[in-house]
């Protein structure tokens, strides 16, 4: 397994971000209330859950992708995501009742969204898909956007670590 390590941040602040879930204007409203600057060496990292809920989730993938400042994980909404995609849940109806179902659980969790958009935008959604699947393969994989894999949980503390 390989993993990617950042060094500190000699140029500019480092900013970490989670569960934006499709909320663009949100999302630039954190940014802009922190000063946050791209251009000044700021760096953003999110630590999941890019999508799903709000209106604005095919931008939320775009900036995650064309920003070089901007590093992010796969969270349970993009996993939920990527499993709907895998089984070939496209525009039939969501049906919250049948369990069991990856596409089941990602449209109770907000993405519904994801069923609206053409087969061709949806592909470009799954971005990681090929390269997630063989990183879970143990597989070596080519770096996206110079990362190769990051790990996240929800691990409860009692403080800031």
């Amino acid at each position: 397994m390989t993993h990617l390590v950042f060094e500190q941040n000699p140029q500019g602040r480092d900013f970490f971000i989670s569960d934006i879930f499709g909320h663009k204007r949100k999302f630039e409203r954190a940014l802009a209330r922190v000063g946050f600057n791209a251009d000044a060496g700021d760096r953003l990292f999110c630590v999941g859950d890019l999508v799903d809920r709000g209106e604005d989730n095919l931008e939320i993938l775009g900036k995650q992708l064309h920003w070089n400042s901007f590093h992010s994980i796969i969270g349970n909404h993009e996993v939920m995501l990527m499993e709907a995609f895998e089984n070939n849940q496209q525009d039939q109806d969501f049906d919250i009742y049948s369990f069991g179902r990856s596409s089941t659980a990602h449209a109770a969790n907000g993405g519904k969204w994801f069923s609206m958009l053409r087969p061709a935008t949806r592909e470009q959604a799954v971005w990681g898909r090929a390269v997630l699947q063989d990183f879970l393969a143990g597989r070596d994989v080519a770096p996206v956007n110079g990362i190769d894999a990051v790990v996240h949980g929800h691990t409860l503390v009692t403080q800031p670590i």
